[in-house]
């Protein structure tokens, strides 16, 4: 091109040989492949920037996940859940082993199953996102309360939920002492 460049050629060497098999030659074919090293120089460059940004991209995500106060959870439409961070053991007391596998209902207060099984049945019809408060059952035994947000993706179900459990306890307490309050008078 008129200027000093970086250039790549192939280089295949053939014998060539007389009628009595005698090597009297050698035949030198050139292909240029600048053009398709660079190419190949670029791919690679590429990839690793690639997997470079997934990488970065994996360990935020996975940070996340491993340190987030909220309860996450991934499961299939069907209920059956995949997927738990440590929050769920924290809160719930049920290690990732006893929950992965199970379904959401299982864990699901018996009076909000219905409400449960509606809102999963909404996901599944196309809902782009649901929202609700449930109880869920303690390993210990009884319920805590969740307020969560559901939405689909990637064929799962992506549920993210915060602990309100005292909110509904500081609401019961204030109930108690308004009807306490009412009788009183």
């Amino acid at each position: 091109h008129g200027y000093e460049e970086q250039t790549y050629f192939t280089f295949c060497y053939s014998p060539v040989r007389d009628e009595n098999g005698r090597i009297v030659a050698v035949m030198d074919t050139v292909i240029e492949t600048t053009g398709k090293v660079n190419a190949e120089q670029k791919l690679r460059k590429a990839t690793a920037s690639l997997s470079q940004q997934v990488a970065e991209r994996t360990a935020d995500r996975d940070r996340l996940w491993l340190r987030s106060d909220a309860l996450l959870l991934v499961a299939r439409f069907d209920g059956g859940i995949v997927a738990v961070n440590p929050a769920w053991t924290e809160w719930l007391g049920w290690s990732e082993r006893e929950t992965v596998g199970r379904t959401m209902r299982s864990f699901a207060h018996s009076d909000d199953e219905a409400m449960l099984d509606a809102e999963l049945a909404r996901l599944r019809d196309g809902a782009q996102k649901c929202h609700g408060e449930l109880r869920l059952c303690h390993q210990g035994g009884g319920a805590r309360w969740v307020s969560w947000t559901a939405s689909p993706a990637d064929g799962f179900i992506h549920f993210v939920g915060r602990d309100v459990t005292e909110d509904h306890a500081r609401d019961e307490a204030l109930r108690e002492a308004e009807e306490q309050l009412r009788q009183g008078q």
